[in-house]
């Protein structure tokens, strides 16, 4: 595992570079930096943009490899877990009522109901599915169900094995702070983000825990979640399974490749996370210029007035 320290006041804005001008006639209304990279299996860096040794909060993309560790425990089994309970608890979901039911269902295989999360919105919360998952480990594991929120809590410990292990990583201690959901969330670099998802992708092509969660991701994508962050595109590059952070991270695994992608926009906005990954893709020689224009028109963002004028258009910087 690599081990580095990178002093991180500035760091994460002056390794960025332009990536997207949101445009309003021939003016930038807006203008957003970052850092990608997208990688093989092996840790080969095939197409970078900024400095991506550089870290960032791996906030909610964290969330596949730490259901990983829910699969690798077995407790997910003796609960009786399908593949749309897992897609829920790889989510960042809308809050609905099917995702709330299904949520509540997650719970109940294990004798527990919604008293026990403790991720603040209750069931409705976006990451009450990832809360679900740790609680049924928990509660299989026989841990403690009331301090699973703790980073020193044993089932902590063993996701944070499961990160250090895929991300090829050894995550500090310091390098730990308090998520949205107030789940332990921690700080690596964007590079080993992608490490991570190329190693998902690389298992996920022989038979196993890895194939059986990214073949529920895309399987059941945002119409079960609620989120737009699981696609399935049929390309040169064949299944691409993405996962989206807050602060503008997006990460992806390539299972056909056995690549992995990793995207952290410098302030935070969301808007130029899918511009910036469908082009990177582009550039990289995944997919081609018409693939490329079809994920756009499904991807890409509106620039439009609140009558549904165009107002706008999204102009990529490198």
């Amino acid at each position: 595992m690599v081990k580095m320290n990178f002093g991180q006041d500035n760091a994460l804005r002056d390794a960025s570079v332009p990536m997207v001008s949101v445009m309003r006639g021939e003016e930038a209304d807006a203008a957003h930096q970052g850092i990608a990279c997208l990688v093989d299996s092996g840790g080969k860096i095939l197409w970078a943009l900024g400095q991506p040794l550089v870290h960032a909060f791996f906030r909610s993309c964290a969330k596949p490899l730490q259901a990983m560790a829910l699969l690798a425990s077995g407790a997910s089994d003796a609960a009786g877990l399908d593949d749309r309970d897992l897609a829920i608890i790889c989510g960042s979901h809308a809050g609905g009522p099917d995702q709330i039911a299904q949520v509540a269902g997650i719970l109940a295989k294990s004798g527990l109901n919604a008293s026990a999360l403790g991720c603040g919105g209750g069931l409705s919360d976006m990451c009450s599915g990832k809360h679900a998952g740790m609680l049924t480990a928990c509660k299989r594991l026989d841990l403690p169900l009331g301090t699973y929120l703790q980073a020193e809590h044993p089932w902590q410990k063993r996701i944070l094995a499961v990160i250090r292990e895929y991300c090829r990583y050894e995550v500090p201690e310091t390098a730990r702070a308090v998520d949205g959901c107030s789940a332990p969330t921690h700080s690596l670099p964007v590079y080993n983000m992608a490490v991570g998802f190329a190693r998902l992708a690389e298992e996920a092509e022989s038979p196993g825990a890895a194939a059986r969660l990214l073949g529920a991701m895309s399987a059941h994508p945002g119409g079960h979640t609620g989120e737009p962050d699981l696609r399935v595109f049929s390309s040169g590059a064949g299944t691409i399974v993405t996962k989206g952070g807050a602060n503008g991270l997006l990460c992806a695994a390539l299972p056909g490749l056995g690549m992995g992608f990793a995207l952290k926009i410098a302030d935070g906005a969301a808007l130029p996370r899918w511009p910036v990954f469908t082009h990177a893709l582009e550039q990289a020689g995944i997919i081609t210029p018409s693939t490329a224009r079809e994920m756009g028109a499904m991807l890409w963002p509106d620039i439009s007035s609140r009558r549904g004028e165009n107002a706008g258009r999204i102009r990529l910087d490198f």
